[in-house]
């Protein structure tokens, strides 16, 4: 079934939320961003070619659903870096739940979250500048400009 929504997905890419930015160069380069968990979860990545779901759908997902980076870009880039990238994985998980870019067929609502629910469910961004803060738009503003975003 993931095969035939991946195929699916990838010929019916549509922006469903008009996300157009670029990858950010938090994505690109190590060490380029002051998110110590996007910093981490980067390097685990260098390292391993590999990170947990957690960190593939609430860090990298996330911030791409909510900075509004293209989700065929984020998908190609996901393919280069992940060494279990296989096409019908990655196209359901970044196209479908976590850039929400098929406009539901996948996830029934775009999969978003702030810094507390990371830190909630997880040590990640325990020391992240955004559990901190109280205003969304400002919260917003600050994680675009963190991970290169103007």
């Amino acid at each position: 079934m993931g095969f035939v929504l991946a195929l699916d997905a990838r010929v019916q890419v549509r922006k469903f939320l008009e996300a157009n930015r670029d990858i950010p160069p938090a994505f690109r380069e190590q060490g380029s961003t002051e998110m110590s968990c996007i910093r981490g979860a980067m390097d685990h990545l260098h390292e391993y070619a590999y990170t947990h779901h957690i960190e593939r759908l609430m860090l990298f997902g996330n911030l791409s659903l909510t900075t509004g980076i293209n989700p065929q870009e984020m998908t190609d880039w996901m393919w280069s870096r992940f060494i279990d990238g296989a096409e019908w994985v990655m196209i359901p998980n970044v196209i479908g739940m976590a850039t929400f870019a098929d406009g539901g067929k996948m996830a029934t609502k775009p999969y978003a979250s702030g810094g507390a629910y990371v830190n909630r469910m997880s040590d990640y961004c325990s020391d992240a500048f955004m559990i901190q803060r109280k205003e969304p738009e400002t919260t917003l503003a600050h994680s675009q400009r963190s991970i290169g975003i103007s």
